[in-house]
């Protein structure tokens, strides 16, 4: 006991503590440095005032010792909240400056995590083959939350319980989760705490059989652990690895296609990679380069190909390899839809317009279609809609910026130009070389080059949809509404 006050009394002396002030903070009952984890801060601070303010033997304690005394109290509990040795010997002027900031640090981090966003808690999980992206995000929810110690909570869930002596961590927080106590009030707290996010997130699952079991002491550490035994076991690693690797037999690369780029045969080599490593049967660099040549098929990277095999760096280095292909891929083609212009220099004679395509505007349809007379109102031209029944343009069914090959009335066909006529047989695939026929009564028969015997062919040869149209009504006088007639003699009742 004598000795452990004197070392105590030495450490104080190290944060500019005096001799009167050491035995004032011993008289208080502090006969050793690990008495300081059985106190708060506010009571550290009521010892330094009840010194200086003391009537018969006052002490002075700045308020920079005062600080020191409160960060050597900070670095005692988070020792015993580890489980590690304190020993007075080890806190020096260095380590008491430290602590001094880290506990600005975190009162500041306190203040300020008030206001920030809770971290997203992630999927539930529903399938066993989310197990790998479940478990990944289950590892960083839990290291964005402190527990009672102030420790990430994913020390609960940590696979190593006890590390092997004389690791060496890169920060305080991951010595932190990696030496924290499995047992103690704390981590009881932490335990269950764990236990209620895992029954959220597996309840409806199927973890829900290896988490139930665990449901009465609330022991997150238990439930996890008999998730992962399951899911990492023997059997299912070898499952996950024999997938692995059939995807990377299963993998080529023929060229640039829309649904199979460059950039994710990469990812999918990486993925599997990744999922080997994680199951401890790693691939060799030099393995990894070698098959992913084999399985590059496309023709544009076959000298690429020749340039990895022939450089020493990239024939071991994967990512190097794939990083020097990515410069010769040919991007895959843009599908496009080409639009001819619309061609309007044609009019009818008559003006009678068509119907064309596209969007309602001021001119008729899209290419200068539309219904109606010159100068009279219908339908417009492009995007907006406007007066006026277009003037001129094509006629029903013909083609925008081409000649009008549907219906011409006897008038309509007339008016047009021996030039229009031979145009718009063509288009129809009409026209042949037949010269005229002459019939029993003399009377020329007309050609298919004859306007007159073309577009009454085209009446005949309509679709039925005529027969419920405007060309119902122009039937000869043989029709009584619908029904054909043969022709009838009238009789003279008087005579």
């Amino acid at each position: 006991m004598a000795a452990a006050q004197v070392a105590f009394r030495a450490a104080l002396g190290r944060i500019r503590f005096n001799k009167a002030a050491q035995l004032a903070v011993v008289t208080q009952g502090f006969t050793n440095i690990a008495l300081l984890g059985l106190v708060t801060s506010d009571q550290i601070k009521q010892v330094c005032k009840l010194t200086r303010e003391n009537a018969g033997n006052p002490v002075p304690i700045n308020i920079i010792q005062q600080q020191l005394l409160l960060a050597m109290r900070h670095w005692v509990i988070n020792r015993q909240r580890l489980g590690l040795e304190v020993n007075a010997a080890d806190f020096t002027a260095v380590t008491a400056y430290e602590q001094s900031q880290l506990m600005v640090r975190l009162q500041e981090d306190d203040a300020a995590a008030d206001k920030e966003v809770v971290a997203k808690m992630p999927d539930k999980f529903k399938q066993p083959s989310q197990w790998k992206v479940f478990a990944e995000l289950m590892e960083t929810y839990l290291s964005q939350l402190k527990g009672c110690g102030r420790v990430p909570l994913n020390y609960v869930i940590r696979k190593i319980a006890i590390p092997v002596p004389g690791t060496i961590f890169a920060t305080e927080e991951e010595q932190a989760v990696a030496i924290a106590p499995l047992t103690g009030d704390q981590y009881n707290k932490d335990n269950a705490k764990v236990y209620g996010i895992l029954k959220q997130l597996c309840l409806e699952g199927p973890g829900r059989s290896y988490i139930l079991d665990f449901d009465r002491v609330k022991n997150g550490r238990g439930a996890w652990l008999a998730m992962h035994n399951h899911y990492e076991g023997d059997s299912f690693r070898n499952h996950s690895k024999d997938e692995a690797y059939s995807v990377l037999d299963y993998l080529h690369y023929e060229g640039e296609q829309k649904g199979f780029t460059f950039e994710k045969f990469v990812e999918k080599h990486n993925e599997c990679f990744l999922e080997l490593s994680r199951h401890n049967e790693p691939v060799y660099e030099e393995k990894k380069v070698r098959d992913f040549l084999n399985r590059i098929n496309a023709q544009e990277l076959q000298a690429a190909k020749q340039q990895v095999k022939c450089d020493a760096n990239m024939s071991s280095n994967f990512q190097a390899a794939a990083n020097f292909f990515a410069l010769s891929v040919i991007p895959a083609k843009q599908s496009s839809r080409y639009v001819a212009a619309a061609n309007t220099d044609w009019i009818s004679p008559t003006g009678r317009g068509g119907r064309g395509k596209g969007g309602r505007g001021n001119n008729g349809r899209q290419g200068g279609g539309g219904r109606g007379h010159n100068q009279s109102k219908g339908r417009g031209n492009y995007q907006n809609r406007g007066h006026g029944r277009s003037s001129g343009g094509q006629g029903r069914g013909g083609r925008s910026g081409g000649n009008n090959t549907g219906y011409y009335t006897d008038e309509e066909w007339a008016a047009l130009t021996r030039e229009q006529r031979d145009s718009i047989l063509e288009a129809r695939g009409t026209k042949r070389n037949v010269g005229s026929i002459e019939t029993d009564d003399g009377e020329p028969t007309p050609t298919a080059n004859d306007g007159a015997a073309t577009n009454a062919n085209t009446n005949e040869t309509t679709g039925a949809g005529n027969e419920f149209g405007c060309r119902s009504r122009q039937r000869s006088q043989n029709y009584i509404g619908m029904l054909y007639s043969s022709l009838r003699q009238t009789t003279n009742l008087a005579e």
